[in-house]
């Protein structure tokens, strides 16, 4: 099942069918996807970093804590993720990468009988590395209380209603919804939806995604120094090889993401920066 919106999904339709893949290659492209990556890449910005040997330590010890964290939690359940390695890019030394962790003794992932849904690019988020803030939970069960454990589905259609009986909707719905992972809800329902209740912060801290994998947030990493990006997203920078004092505009930049990395090769000296 995809993530993409029909917009989406038309235009890479309409874009593969003038390529030799097949229906059931393209069919395969899109669930890979929509699933979460096996590798996650962080982009290092060299300019405050400097010494790249470090950055390679400060992201050994964030995904050391974050491992440990989550153990502690799941061990009572005879199980434990393996702390990834981390690696450097030889050609784009900025980029750090580290394989997707998978529980030990444990080959599927069961869905619970309490339901959070989300929607669509908060599932994306989830995938590269994030737990739930409360704002992004659109619809939980009645009698979800914290500290349960419940079952995570995107939205697809988009159609849920904030406040709303997640479980009633799971039932009316299951063909529009993707199963994105199991979580522990850190509030109880009406915490959630009730005005005088509003809070801040994670409404659901991620416990397993769909796939049996688990990648930690990057709530808790040095955001000026580090930065969670795809591969592709870097390619983009290093290909346009920017210049000191040229006149640059980017007219895609949104959350900046490449913007920023383009204005890290060059030491922020654009003649403009757009």
């Amino acid at each position: 099942m995809s993530l993409f919106n029909e917009e989406t999904l038309m235009y890479l339709k309409k874009s593969f069918s003038k390529t030799d893949f097949s229906e059931d290659s393209f069919n395969k492209l899109l669930e890979w996807l929509s699933e979460s990556p096996k590798w996650s890449t962080i982009r290092v910005n060299k300019n405050l970093v400097g010494d790249l040997s470090k950055s390679l330590k400060d992201i050994e010890n964030f995904l050391q804590g974050s491992f440990e964290s989550i153990n502690k939690l799941i061990s009572a359940e005879n199980s434990r993720y393996l702390v990834p390695r981390c690696n450097q890019l030889t050609l784009i030394d900025e980029c750090i990468f580290y394989e997707s962790s998978k529980k030990i003794n444990e080959d599927k992932i069961r869905m619970l009988e309490k339901f959070a849904i989300i929607d669509v690019k908060c599932a994306q988020a989830i995938f590269r590395g994030a737990d739930i803030f409360i704002p992004g939970v659109i619809s939980l069960s009645l009698n979800a209380k914290a500290n349960d454990l419940v079952s995570i589905f995107a939205d697809l259609k988009g159609k849920c209603l904030r406040g709303s009986d997640a479980s009633e909707y799971f039932l009316k719905n299951k063909e529009y919804l993707k199963f994105i992972g199991n979580g522990w809800s850190l509030f109880d329902r009406d915490d959630f939806y009730k005005k005088e209740h509003i809070k801040n912060g994670i409404g659901i801290k991620i416990k397993e995604l769909s796939n049996g994998t688990y990648i930690p947030s990057f709530i808790n990493l040095n955001q000026k120094n580090y930065y969670p990006q795809n591969l592709p997203s870097m390619l983009c920078a290093r290909i346009l090889d920017p210049k000191p004092g040229q006149l640059i505009l980017d007219m895609c930049a949104a959350p900046g993401g490449k913007t920023t990395h383009i204005a890290e090769l060059i030491n922020n000296k654009a003649i403009k920066f757009f």
